[in-house]
């Protein structure tokens, strides 16, 4: 994040300041940033989680094709939306809260400016542009005196802006949550036990899916211009999309029963075990999460690797 910095007009300055260190320099700056960096942080982390869930969750049903009841399939959409309306809602109040942020700030440098009583505009020394992570672009000689730290020293001081930044971070803060249940097992040799079936898909077929992700990206791309709200063609453009979509659907479905086969083929000494198409980031499915114990097993199992040949 960085200030709304307004150079005044005129051609000639008495002075000059550096934006970055009257950000680094304003105690209030500082402190402000440091305490919307952990929920930005935690937010990204979130989202990071549960994307990575919902595409295990997609991979895992697709995978399951005909397995995979029509109450999973709802399950696995009802997430989608779940997630879908928490972000557009943290989105929303990122922007607005970047904007306040940038305002609140901006004004109370044109007011510390204004109560310095001089002409002044910004400028980045050539000094701090050679050291900086974009040394060599832009920087130069500025003239007259520094005042940076005299504006960082006044807007520490700004009443107003003080006020504007404990209501903002008086904000309630909206979180990022997707919350799942814990969905039923996919018998095998049985359901007390299951293996996780995106990871299991992911150690042994994964070079196969991601080909087929690839082709559906290539077959999808010339589309993308046609399938614009209003676009000419956009109808025409849509059924096609929906028809490579089915035909991965389906190619992604008879993976999955050649790895649903092999799977029970190498479970076949493991009673009572079944896969699971809920990540365990969204609680996983009824019974005990055998992932870790059996599936370093099946990978290394010459029966499983020759029936996915």
């Amino acid at each position: 994040m960085t200030l709304l910095l307004l150079a005044p007009a005129a051609l000639a300055a008495e002075a000059w300041y550096d934006p970055d260190a009257v950000a680094a320099s304003s105690e209030l700056f500082v402190s402000f940033a440091q305490q919307m960096g952990p929920w930005y942080d935690d937010l990204q982390d979130r989202v990071t989680r549960a994307s990575i869930g919902l595409e295990g969750l997609d991979t895992a049903v697709a995978l399951a094709g005909a397995h995979a009841d029509e109450e999973l399939k709802a399950y696995a959409q009802q997430l989608r939306k779940q997630a879908a309306h928490q972000y557009l809602q943290v989105q929303r109040f990122a922007d607005v809260l970047a904007e306040d942020s940038e305002q609140t700030f901006g004004a109370a440098m044109v007011r510390a400016l204004e109560d310095l009583g001089i002409e002044a505009e910004p400028c980045q020394p050539r000094s701090a542009v050679m050291i900086g992570p974009n040394r060599g672009a832009g920087g130069g000689d500025c003239e007259g005196r520094d005042i940076s730290a005299e504006l960082a020293t006044r807007m520490d001081a700004d009443a107003e802006l003080q006020a504007a930044v404990a209501e903002i971070l008086a904000l309630d803060w909206p979180g990022f949550e997707v919350a799942g249940t814990a969905q039923v097992v996919l018998p095998l040799t049985g359901t007390g036990r299951y293996v996780q079936l995106d990871q299991a898909a992911d150690a042994l077929m994964e070079d196969r899916l991601d080909a087929l992700a690839r082709s559906l990206e290539d077959q999808l791309a010339p589309l993308e211009d046609r399938l614009a709200v209003g676009a000419e063609g956009a109808e025409e453009a849509l059924s096609e999309a929906e028809g490579y979509r089915s035909q991965y659907d389906r190619a992604v479905a008879a993976e999955g029963e050649r790895l649903l086969a092999a799977l029970e083929r190498g479970l076949r000494k493991h009673p009572d075990v079944g896969v699971c198409a809920n990540p365990a980031a969204f609680g996983g499915c009824e019974g005990d999460d055998a992932t870790a114990e059996l599936l370093p097993l099946l990978v290394e199992d010459k029966k499983v690797l020759k029936a996915l040949k």
